[in-house]
């Protein structure tokens, strides 16, 4: 390329150069020195241009990822809002499925307190808040037997 033939070119003048000092060709060193020295200006004029357009090609490719980091950042938060949403909502869920069947316990539970036996809950789980809710029932009934029991024999004493 154009930079090698003029580093070669140059060689060739400080070569020159030399030979013409040790056979003390003064004339024509000062013709090689000026030779030589336009060579230098060139070629470091052509280094010069060439180490311009790398740190350019360098710029370019920093605003670049820097461009990607940024669109990589803006990705990585709104992926992690989503997981976050979604992350609240299977909570709720979760959680309501977890309440609720406790909520109707509740409520049965206020209801028997206030001398209504005539509900029972209904048994949505086959866990231990089911197994729960199917005792509850048992009791209700266990307890509306007692009651008719004793309307039964309230009648006759």
């Amino acid at each position: 390329n154009a930079v090698n033939d003029l580093l070669m070119r140059l060689n060739a003048e400080n070569k020159t150069l030399l030979g013409q000092l040790d056979s003390k060709d003064f004339a024509a060193a000062r013709q090689t020195t000026l030779r030589a020295d336009a060579l230098r200006d060139e070629f470091n004029t052509r280094i010069e241009g060439i180490r311009a357009d790398m740190l350019a090609q360098v710029g370019s490719a920093a605003a670049k990822v820097t461009g990607a980091q940024q669109r990589a950042i803006i990705i990585s938060g709104v992926v992690t809002a989503i997981a976050a949403i979604l992350g609240f909502v299977f909570a709720m869920l979760v959680g309501s499925g977890i309440t609720r069947p406790v909520m109707r316990l509740l409520e049965g539970t206020r209801e028997v307190e206030a001398g209504r036996l005539d509900g029972s809950i209904a048994i949505t789980t086959q866990d231990e808040i089911g197994q729960l809710s199917a005792a509850f029932n048992r009791m209700i009934e266990t307890l509306r037997h007692n009651q008719r029991i004793r309307e039964t024999f309230g009648r006759y004493i």
